[in-house]
């Protein structure tokens, strides 16, 4: 198998900050068991899937962010019968508490 990725986080502003990860998984195999203990070897296809988040420092304590996951939105399989989901979006904020 062949798996590659490549990332890169960056600084926009002062308060504006991003990042972009790109990664491949090659074809690959895996062991897909019935319930009847019978094995057998399965084939993935390879995939290629792409992340990319950003954010903004609104003052010392106060961030928000955005996150796109999958964003070709391709439907593989990382395992045998674990699909990933397609494009997927989060968006939130974080607070710093000083202790």
């Amino acid at each position: 198998t062949f798996e590659a990725s490549l990332f890169s986080n960056f600084t926009i502003s002062e308060k504006l900050y991003g990042g972009v990860t790109v990664f491949f998984m090659g074809g690959r195999k895996d062991l897909f068991t019935r319930s009847n203990a019978v094995s057998m070897e399965i084939d993935l296809d390879a995939f290629v899937d792409a992340n990319v988040h950003f954010g903004y420092h609104l003052n010392n304590r106060l961030s928000f962010f955005v996150k796109g996951s999958n964003l070709f939105g391709d439907t593989y399989q990382k395992w045998v019968n674990y699909q990933v989901q397609g494009i997927q979006v989060l968006a939130g904020a974080s607070y710093k508490f000083d202790w």
